[in-house]
């Protein structure tokens, strides 16, 4: 759970960091539990400080938030259950070295979400922004988008920095952030090179050429022919069929695919990372 947290929303390959950073970061997910549904694929996620797997009489006083979650759907056998006491406080520390404890009352996802979106916190907002920029523009401002660390610096600072203040500064307002790039000179710029040095493309002295996702391309080609592609799945699925209109953009699972999309470079999304999509 850690390296897709830290990947999604932090854009950071946990495998490059010190080991003692990695397990600071999993105690934030460390007392997560899951439990079936009677829907395909659905899991319910909930917070589980005791580990109790919803173990009849295992849940502790005081901790009504596990208590609600439990029902007789995840039960383990009694004799498989671990001892459960209450918990004390957790002793973590954030990826930025800061070293803190939980108190047992408080979900420490909570905890990390209220460090992850602090004003002063550039994490957040950098992998925000870089991502945007990225998608919009055909390159991140640190390239790859997904790989965000201290010896992989952005080719333009400043301008990351800029567009991360008025991210933060707008309350998070993706709208206003698009509009900034939208409307600024370097996505006005023609496709034709200015210079062929490898600073131009880096510093976006031209828009960049790049091919157009399998997924934008199937939907709009379906539009002018009034056609539809056909969707098979390499996991068995509850149905047969995608409904009526859905355009690829908006398919859920990775899984579903058409001979099309794999043709044209869809993403399985196997690792998440941006250079998965060929």
């Amino acid at each position: 759970i850690a390296s897709s947290v830290g990947l999604a929303l932090m854009a950071t390959r946990l495998h490059s960091w010190p080991k003692d950073r990695r397990a600071g970061m999993a105690v934030f997910f460390s007392q997560v539990g899951y439990k079936p549904t009677s829907e395909w694929k659905e899991e319910i996620i909930f917070w589980d400080p005791l580990n109790s797997t919803a173990v009849p009489g295992s849940i502790a006083p005081g901790v009504p938030a596990v208590s609600k979650s439990v029902t007789m759907t995840n039960q383990i056998p009694r004799a498989l259950a671990k001892p459960m006491s209450e918990n004390g406080p957790l002793a973590t520390v954030f990826p930025d070295g800061t070293k803190t404890t939980i108190p047992p009352n408080r979900d420490p996802r909570e905890v990390f979400a209220d460090w992850l979106i602090r004003p002063k916190n550039p994490w957040f907002a950098r992998a925000i922004v870089n991502r945007t920029w990225a998608w919009a523009m055909g390159r991140g401002i640190i390239h790859e988008p997904d790989d965000i660390r201290k010896d992989n610096p952005p080719s333009n600072p400043e301008l990351l920095a800029y567009l991360e203040k008025e991210l933060v500064s707008s309350g998070y307002d993706l709208k206003h952030l698009k509009r900034l790039i939208f409307t600024s000179t370097a996505y006005q710029f023609s496709s034709i090179p200015r210079s062929k040095g490898p600073q131009a493309r880096a510093n976006f002295a031209s828009y960049l050429l790049r091919r157009v996702e399998a997924e934008v391309l199937i939907d709009a080609l379906n539009e002018i022919t009034g056609s539809s592609d056909l969707y098979t799945s390499a996991v068995p699925e509850p149905f047969t069929y995608i409904p009526k209109g859905m355009p690829a953009v908006a398919l859920p699972d990775g899984s579903i695919t058409s001979s099309f999309l794999s043709l044209f470079g869809r993403s399985a999304r196997a690792t998440g990372m941006e250079n998965e999509r060929v």
